[in-house]
């Protein structure tokens, strides 16, 4: 619907009711429907009429089962979803009425958005969605266009409930062609070809993308692929195989992590690495590291007394290679230079090892025996990096911990086939990813240091959780 029309019909509607509400002022309009003021029995409300021309386009049985979806919400409340109120049809209409949401679109507060608020917004935008799953539906269109948010940015309300798709049942909105729904630019790359599983996890995987397109606009102050919109077909190539750029030294990694983990091109690795419980926000300031440094350094001191899609298949692997082999670097300078001059650990070894997986790297750090560091035992730890993506660096690390006679082989044997407790899952962001793997150093040689018996031939496995 262009401008023209939408104020000509507008002018004409004013003043005039529908299922009893009295048509107020317009005050926005879109491709398919008129948005007005409203009011009944003294109640204020906005009403969205669906312009009869588009419905007679597309017919009236498709626009009959979007409204009666948007019925199924009414009653339905959450702090962070908009409120249905009434939906159906009259007069020739098909109308929903909904409570009037404060603020303003999220697509265009980005610009003054508070950076301390990214987190609890898409925690606020993550849980309606969630409750639309706790009620067996998929929103299907999330984006900044269809987000509420107050002008102190401290609320934010999910709107545009138009393409909700139940999980049980035939849609009538799909039909056998399977036309595209929803908004290009915030689709995943499976929905946009219409190939996405019609099941609960396959919405929620679609879901999950959406949020971190969402989160990516936040973070990055600019609507996804906005270098990619012209003309159509570059955005449809985006969307299906760039992986968009998110960098930010002011917001927390892990919410740099989330979004990349939540854009990947494959479902499945959305629903693998990503929770609910991801998108609210968590205290990251009680950091425990400190403690557990202390206690390395007090059982020290106790002991001493004192003190990365490719042409070819094998221009693939080589870079899948690559990759694994930076990461695998990364880990190492990652401990070598917590440890190399530092008095709490004795001397560190390194062995790397062999794998026929290109995407595998397996890395070895053992520590010799010290008992002036109240360390009786070797300390061996062994880091396995698996790159699942190499688009978004999904990754994911392992590591195992234990002890070893200290007349034991200075590094642990190659056959060594155990499994490993998980440090890091996702999109590998370096302050994060070095956070994770020095806490579990601490851990182990706090742990190795309480085992103040020789294991003898034994390997003695230590948690690290």
């Amino acid at each position: 619907m262009d401008k023209s029309r939408a104020l000509r019909m507008s002018g004409e509607l004013k003043g005039r009711s529908v299922a009893d509400w009295a048509i107020g002022d317009l005050r926005d309009y879109g491709k398919s429907a008129l948005i007005f003021r409203a009011s009944k029995a003294g109640s204020a409300a906005i009403l969205k009429l669906f312009d009869p021309e588009i419905v007679e386009r597309y017919g009236e049985d498709v626009q009959r089962e979007r409204v009666s979806r948007e019925r199924l919400l009414i009653g339905k409340n959450h702090p962070h979803l908009v409120t249905i109120l009434d939906a159906g049809e009259d007069g020739g209409f098909f109308y929903v009425v909904m409570e009037e949401v404060p603020g303003k679109p999220l697509s265009r507060a980005l610009a003054e958005l508070r950076r301390s608020q990214i987190w609890p917004l898409i925690g606020q935008i993550a849980s309606a969605a969630e409750y639309l799953e706790s009620l067996g539906l998929a929103h299907r269109d999330i984006k900044p266009d269809n987000i509420n948010v107050t002008d102190d940015s401290s609320n934010a309300v999910l709107l545009d409930l138009g393409v909700l798709k139940p999980f049980a049942g035939k849609s009538v909105t799909d039909s056998e062609k399977l036309p595209f729904i929803g908004t290009l630019q915030y689709s995943s790359p499976e929905f946009l070809k219409r190939v996405e599983e019609p099941t609960p996890d396959g919405w929620r995987a679609l879901t999950f993308y959406q949020l971190g397109a969402v989160l990516h606009d936040m973070i990055m102050g600019r609507r996804i692929f906005s270098d990619q919109e012209e003309p159509f077909g570059r955005l449809v190539d985006a969307v299906t195989y760039i992986d968009p750029e998110i960098k930010a030294g002011d917001v927390p990694p892990e919410l740099i992590s989330l979004a990349r983990t939540c854009l990947s091109k494959k479902p499945e690795h959305r629903l693998t690495y990503i929770k609910w419980s991801e998108f609210q926000p968590r205290d990251l300031s009680g950091s425990s590291l400190a403690g557990i440094k202390d206690l390395v350094k007090r059982n020290a001191e106790a002991a001493m007394g004192v003190r990365i899609e490719i042409e070819d298949v094998a221009q693939k692997q080589r870079t899948i290679r690559a990759k694994t082999s930076q990461l695998q670097f990364d880990l190492q300078r990652f401990l070598h230079e917590e440890v190399i001059g530092n008095n709490l650990f004795p001397p560190i070894s390194t062995r790397d090892y062999p794998s026929q997986n290109a995407n595998v790297a397996t890395t070895a750090f053992s520590f010799a025996s010290a008992s002036s560091l109240g360390l009786v035992n070797r300390l061996h730890i062994v880091v396995r990096t698996s790159l699942v993506d190499l688009g978004a660096e999904l990754v994911e690390i392992e590591a195992t911990a234990f002890l070893a006679s200290k007349n034991s082989p200075p590094l642990p044997p190659e056959n060594l086939n155990v499994e490993g407790e998980r440090l890091f899952v996702g999109s590998f962001e370096e302050m994060l990813v070095r956070g994770r793997l020095i806490m579990a150093l601490y851990k182990a040689l706090a742990r190795a240091q309480e085992q103040a018996a020789d294991v003898g031939d034994e390997f003695l496995f230590l948690k690290l959780g």
